[in-house]
């Protein structure tokens, strides 16, 4: 049997994930039941039927939600996350308002009829916002008791584990949503074409590109260490390596941490979805509405080259940095002026960008 799904080359983006766990949630008894355990207390699960379950529901003034349950006596809204950098919105945050009040999710949930109800996050185990949601959480936990919410967390590998073979008429769309989550969040391993290709005639090439494009990603990160040295600012880990991506043969690239902070901002090196669409080696930086955001504000000043915004992310590169003989020296000169304006002293930094 193969081990490629269906769903391999279609699904995209988190999206994508949340029509499929949905539309299956809805036409599967023997899905719904497993999966629903897990996503709401298993003894509420039982009650809700295919119709209780809708998609991407507005609810005025507080959001849209992924999953939208709402049955007899519970009403649940799952949040999710597939990517490991999607961060959350407003609404989904549970932390509360300028007031401490709730918000979004948990305010609309403050106002339902049903006895039970709950807000629960499906997210990857190494979803990068996952402590900061653990503390919102407790800070929110006397308010969210006493007005009876619920909130739970729960991992895609949970769901994988819970998937079982079964007989009923959306078994073959099951199997391949089951080897979807297996590839993405199941052990490390190589697909059937990947093999085949490992023995192949041109992987020596291959092999060679892929290792000169580390190569580039790695004397970037010698140059922006060496820059945290020179403006005094260097912490230990000021430019790590992404290693849950590197293990699982994702990614291959470096965080740049904050001078002041220690939170990650920057990231840049290798990722196949992002190749995919013309950026083999990039830079990557959260998209903010916050206009005073430094590193943002930064690039839109001072990059003149390809930018693209992707799944929340503002992704660039330099096409002609990579075609000329030295391409990390060359990606890095125009990178550094970016980079400048984030590390200097904030009252510095309308001047670098202005003099760039």
């Amino acid at each position: 049997m193969s081990s490629e799904s269906i769903f391999d080359r279609i699904v995209r983006d988190e999206n994508d994930y949340t029509e499929i766990l949905c539309h299956l949630l809805r036409i599967s008894d023997d899905f719904r039941r497993r999966i629903l355990r897990l996503l709401v207390p298993p003894k509420l699960a039982y009650g809700i039927r295919g119709e209780n379950v809708r998609t991407q529901v507005v609810l005025e003034g507080y959001g849209k939600p992924d999953v939208h349950v709402v049955a007899p006596d519970i009403c649940a809204l799952v949040e999710v996350k597939h990517s490991r950098r999607c961060a959350p919105t407003d609404n989904q945050d549970p932390g509360g308002d300028l007031n401490g009040d709730l918000k979004g999710y948990l305010r609309y949930l403050s106002g339902r009829p049903e006895v039970n109800r709950f807000l629960t996050y499906l997210v990857p185990r190494d979803w990068i916002y996952l402590d900061q949601l653990k503390w919102s959480l407790d800070n929110m936990g006397k308010q969210l008791h006493a007005v009876g919410i619920g909130v739970l967390i729960k991992h895609w590998d949970e769901v994988l584990g819970a998937i079982e073979p079964g007989g009923s008429e959306a078994a073959i769309l099951v199997e391949e949503f089951r080897k979807l989550l297996d590839d993405q969040f199941g052990p490390f391993r190589f697909k059937r074409e990947e093999i085949d290709m490992l023995f192949g005639k041109d992987f020596a090439t291959h092999c060679e590109v892929v290792l000169k494009a580390e190569a580039v990603v790695e004397q970037i990160a010698i140059r922006a260490r060496s820059r945290f040295e020179k403006d005094k600012v260097r912490r230990d880990d000021n430019v790590r390596r992404d290693d849950k991506e590197l293990e699982k043969g994702h990614e291959y690239g470096y965080f740049i941490t904050t001078p002041n902070t220690g939170k990650w901002g920057l990231w840049f090196g290798i990722s196949p979805g992002l190749a995919e669409i013309g950026f083999p080696i990039c830079f990557a930086v959260r998209c903010s509405r916050d206009k005073e955001n430094s590193l943002q504000a930064a690039l839109k000043a001072v990059w003149k080259e390809e930018q693209r915004e992707v799944d929340g992310w503002l992704i660039w590169s330099s096409a002609a940095a990579l075609k000329s003989t030295e391409p990390a020296e060359e990606l890095w000169k125009r990178a550094c002026h970016v980079f400048d304006y984030w590390v200097r002293p904030s009252s510095k930094r309308k001047a670098a960008a202005a003099g760039h």
